[in-house]
Formats: structure tokens, C-alpha cells, sequence
């Protein structure tokens, strides 16, 4: 993939970057050093430059913008960019492949592999059942109110309050 940087100049400097325009450096991403890309800048408009930068691997790609003035250590830090790749389709070349893993996780697990979106619907996991409530509810209820007028008739009420 290609990555494309904008860069743009302060109008009131603008003049003095024509002569010598800035440099941007792509530090590729990596655990040891590695040298830096320059691409190339050409102008897009009055103050802005563009320069096209080819995204060769996965990871966080550092950008620097450098003044024009090559004696000049002036750095600016510009975003990082990140080549978009989902985990789960990354190459991997020392570790077992993808299908490997979900037919041994399949095992493991008692399940079954199921690569295909369309193959659950073939044999689909049972569906939940709906249990009605309302006669245990309605039970409950017959059982407070009588509880209730046998407590007032019994007047168990009443002695409760009168032992403590």
C-alpha cells in the first residue's frame, strides 16, 4: 500500500522553502536501527508539498519533516502511520497455519470447525425456549393473600409486635 504525506509551509516562509524545500524521512518500522526513506516532494500547490511512499510491511511507520537547509538539525515530527492488517490474516511462517489451529482448538473443545459463514445455518444450535411465567407468579400471589387474611384473622400479626 501507499502512503501519501502532505506537507505544508507557512505562508510567510513559503519563499525561502522554494529554493530549498524540506525533506520528509520515513523511519520504517523494525527492532534495530534501519535506515530511512526519503521520498521525494513535489509541490501540489502555493505552500503545500506531497510525496507518495510505498508501505512494503506491517508496523508503525515514523515520519520526520527536516528544513530545507541541510546544515540545519531542525526536526519536526509528523503523525505516525500504521499499515492496516488484521491479526487474524497476518502471514505467519513459523507458527502452524490458521486452519491447523482452529481444527485443533475444534478438537480441544468438543466443537466443530466452522470456516464457512454459511454452514451454521445448515445445521443451526438450538433455539431458546420461552417459559411463561404468569402461573408461578399467580401462585405466589394467592399464597401472600391468604398468608395475609389468615395472619388478620389469626391475629399473628398483632402477638409479633407485642414480644418485641
Amino acid at each position: 500500500q501507499d502512503a501519501v504525506i502532505h506537507v505544508e509551509i507557512d505562508p510567510e516562509r513559503a519563499a525561502g522553502y522554494r529554493v530549498r524545500p524540506p525533506r520528509v524521512l520515513v523511519l520504517p518500522p523494525g527492532d534495530e536501527r534501519q535506515e530511512p526513506i526519503e521520498p521525494s516532494l513535489s509541490w501540489t500547490g502555493p505552500n503545500s508539498l506531497e510525496a507518495r511512499v510505498r508501505l512494503a510491511r506491517t508496523g508503525t511507520y515514523r515520519t520526520l519533516v527536516r528544513s530545507g537547509n541541510r546544515a540545519d538539525r531542525e526536526f519536526v515530527r509528523g503523525p505516525i502511520v500504521t499499515l492496516p492488517y488484521s491479526p487474524e490474516f497476518v502471514p505467519r511462517t513459523d507458527q502452524p497455519a490458521g486452519v491447523d489451529v482452529l481444527a485443533e482448538v475444534a478438537t480441544i473443545s468438543g466443537g466443530e470447525q466452522r470456516t464457512d459463514v454459511t454452514s451454521v445455518y445448515d445445521d443451526p444450535p438450538r433455539s431458546s425456549q420461552r417459559v411463561s411465567l404468569l402461573p408461578w407468579l399467580f401462585i405466589a400471589s394467592v399464597v401472600v393473600l391468604v398468608t395475609e387474611i389468615g395472619g388478620r384473622r389469626l391475629n399473628l400479626w398483632a402477638r409479633t409486635s407485642e414480644r418485641f
